[in-house]
């Protein structure tokens, strides 16, 4: 009777372990943040004139800082979009009390902004707060434009 409940716990540990592998196996689609060196190796190295979108699938990167409150009321519109385009669109974010050097190259002097990168051309930039229809607009005019 004593291996019944040793059998139950080692039964319970194993599928919790097949099933953590199983779940890091899925691509998680989530805005990530990420730093100037993660920039130049995702996107594009901004040192180069004639550098292009490195992404297989277009972007948008958010230029936030935490004290900004149109930026904290965007991050939730962000994360929804991220979920409604999984796999077509990537979204990242940047913050641009600590990463100074990238928020001045890009020019960004209001927060939010959002860069809009297509798989060709050059990034569209979005200045200030826009709810999830605007953006949706956007994103369709710019990232998805029919032909």
């Amino acid at each position: 009777m004593k291996k019944l409940p040793f059998l139950t716990i080692l039964f319970l540990l194993t599928s919790f372990l097949h099933a953590q592998t199983n779940n890091s196996k899925v691509e998680k689609y989530e805005v990530v943040k990420i730093s100037q060196k993660e920039f130049q190796e995702l996107i594009m190295n901004f040192k180069d004139p004639n550098a292009t979108y490195k992404g297989k699938v277009p972007c948008i990167v958010d230029f936030y800082a935490d004290w900004c409150r149109p930026c904290r009321m965007l991050h939730p519109i962000l994360e929804e979009l991220q979920k409604e385009y999984k796999g077509k669109l990537k979204i990242y974010r940047v913050n641009t009390d600590e990463e100074k050097a990238l928020a001045t190259k890009y020019g960004i002097s209001l927060l939010p902004t959002l860069l809009l990168f297509p798989k060709q051309g050059a990034p569209v930039k979005l200045q200030g707060y826009h709810n999830k229809t605007t953006l949706k607009g956007y994103i369709e005019q710019y990232l998805f434009p029919t032909k």
